[in-house]
């Protein structure tokens, strides 16, 4: 086998295994029409902060927020969205002695819908102490 001939079939099989790798590429698709990793969520501060809560849905479906116990003192930035997203909460301080909840809802266009407890600790009652039953 001559030199030519050699880089010739270097140069098929780079080409091959070129075509095979690009045609491999992963992409993530889900089916869920809604979830989440946790139904609780525990702020043990007391002051103001806010934190991040992921809601995972396929890319085509709807999902709707609304915050139904707590509204005075946790705000989602976002009311709503399609598809995976990142939700921001901003929550205000509990000087009171007991911890406080709030709860919200999470309801996708299929009809499933979800509820999150949120648990801020008070002055005198840490988030973890409180049993929250709906």
């Amino acid at each position: 086998m001559n030199n030519d001939d050699m880089k010739r079939q270097i140069y098929i099989i780079a080409v091959f295994l070129m075509a095979f790798m690009t045609s491999c590429t992963k992409e993530w698709v889900s089916s869920i029409d809604l979830g989440v990793n946790t139904d609780r969520v525990n702020i043990d501060s007391v002051y103001e902060g806010e934190f991040w809560f992921t809601v995972f849905a396929a890319d085509d479906s709807h999902w709707t927020l609304t915050v139904t116990e707590g509204p005075e003192w946790l705000t989602p930035d976002i009311s709503g969205a399609d598809g995976r997203t990142h939700v921001r909460f901003a929550y205000t301080a509990n000087m009171g002695d007991d911890a406080r909840i709030a709860q919200f809802v999470l309801k996708a266009d299929t009809g499933k819908e979800i509820a999150v407890a949120v648990v801020q600790s008070g002055l005198e009652q840490s988030a973890s102490s409180v049993e929250y039953i709906e």
